[in-house]
């Protein structure tokens, strides 16, 4: 199964002389390949994005003197977290010749956790 996931994000604006204020973007991009079988859920972390900001008001001049302009000022702190998750059923095309999925995963049969199906047996003629 193959993953893409792309998020946008404003990061401030540009000015351009006979046009305005253009927006400023940064673009993230994940692509991925996995292998699971057919009809399984797969759960994925996505992006994250931390924000971290600190702001500083108070009373003008008596909050810039050193020790005592504690006094007269007053500190914010702000952290903001953001995260992305995704599920995703996969539903496999089975190969007619072996029964089995069409997927890196079954090609190789290297992983020992999810072994590859048993090949399908042909019905029996009722004689």
């Amino acid at each position: 199964m193959d993953i893409q996931q792309e998020i946008d994000d404003l990061n401030g604006y540009t000015t351009i002389d006979n046009v305005g204020q253009v927006p400023n973007t940064i673009k993230r991009t994940l692509n991925a390949e996995i292998a699971v079988r057919d009809k399984d859920t797969v759960m994925l972390g996505g992006f994250i994005k931390s924000n971290k900001s600190t702001s500083r008001s108070g009373v003008p001049w008596l909050m810039d003197i050193p020790v005592l302009g504690n006094l007269f000022s007053s500190r914010s702190d702000s952290k903001q977290r953001r995260g992305t998750d995704r599920a995703d059923a996969a539903h496999g095309v089975e190969d007619a010749g072996t029964g089995r999925e069409k997927t890196p995963f079954w090609k190789s049969g290297s992983c020992p956790a999810f072994p590859p199906p048993p090949p399908k047996v042909p019905p029996r003629n009722a004689s």
